[in-house]
C-alpha cells in the first residue's frame, strides 16, 4: 500500500513536470491507477517472473494515456518512473 502511495505521488510530479498543461493529474486517479497496475504486477510476477515489470509498464502507460489524456511519450515517460520506482520501493521495503 505504501509503495502505491510512493508511485502515484511519483506519477503525479512526473505528470506535473512533463505534461503540466495537458494532463489531467488527480492524485484520485493517479492513485487508483498506481494502485490496480501495482496490483496486475504483483499478481502476474507469481506466474511470468521478471517479464511482469514489462506487463506493468505497458499497464502503466496505457491507463496514464487513456485516462489522463497524456501523448505516448509521455506516457512512457511517466511509466518508466513508475516502474523504477516500483522497484526502488519493494527494495527499500522488503524485510
Amino acid at each position: 500500500m505504501l509503495a502505491a502511495l510512493l508511485s502515484a505521488l511519483a506519477m503525479s510530479v512526473t505528470m506535473w513536470m512533463i505534461a503540466r498543461h495537458e494532463a489531467d493529474a488527480s492524485l484520485p486517479r493517479v492513485f487508483l491507477i498506481a494502485f490496480v497496475v501495482a496490483i496486475i504486477t504483483g499478481i502476474s510476477s507469481l506466474f511470468l517472473g521478471i517479464f511482469a515489470l514489462a506487463l506493468g509498464f505497458g499497464l502503466a502507460a496505457w491507463a496514464v494515456r487513456q485516462f489522463c489524456y497524456l501523448r505516448w511519450p509521455h506516457a512512457c515517460v511517466v511509466a518508466t518512473v513508475f516502474i523504477v520506482v516500483q522497484i526502488g520501493a519493494s527494495l527499500l521495503l522488503r524485510r
